[in-house]
């Protein structure tokens, strides 16, 4: 693997021990920490592929589905973004940028999976975040037809329910 940092200053200005620079990592290996695990900082590995179906669309599918899915390519009429856009389950999905899916607060943001469950965002978060009560409050209404199907039934209406459960019985399967 070739691993590429990149210092826009002199290594000694910088003091604090907990900074990470910016790395690309070329070809790493698939059961390397890079990935196969989140990967939360400056650190953005680069494969190589040659089949856009095989080696990007079935690998991403074989893995646990992703937080995000960032894709770069032309815009109009490809067959690859309608790959990813048809093929991948992902929380979110941005083409041709990064990370503003998350800062639009219109869009919903979370994942899928073992990435997270749940959207969040404006009404996305306010809905993910609510336990809505369903309440129906009905007119009493005690004259034909309102009370045809409210207890307590007629003669009539008993005759009726009784032929239609003894005839047309069903069973779930």
């Amino acid at each position: 693997n070739i691993v590429i940092q990149i210092q826009p200053w002199e290594q000694n200005e910088r003091e604090d021990e907990n900074f990470i620079p910016m790395t690309i990592i070329d070809n790493p290996s698939l059961d390397s920490k890079v990935m196969t695990d989140e990967i939360f900082g400056p650190v953005l590995p680069i494969k190589t592929f040659w089949n856009f179906q095989t080696d990007v669309i079935d690998f991403i599918i074989s893995r646990p589905k992703p937080l995000a899915c960032y894709y770069f390519g032309p815009r109009c009429c490809n067959k690859n973004k309608k790959l990813v856009e048809t093929k991948i389950s992902a929380g979110g999905m941005v083409f041709n940028d990064v990370l503003l899916h998350i800062v639009n607060p219109d869009l919903p943001f979370g994942g899928v999976g073992a990435s997270g469950y749940g959207k969040y965002h404006s009404i996305y978060g306010f809905k993910a975040m609510s336990n809505p009560k369903a309440i129906l409050d009905k007119f009493p209404s005690n004259f034909y037809p309102f009370n045809a199907f409210s207890w307590p039934f007629t003669a009539h209406w008993k005759f009726l329910l009784w032929t239609f459960m003894k005839y047309f019985t069903f069973s779930l399967p």
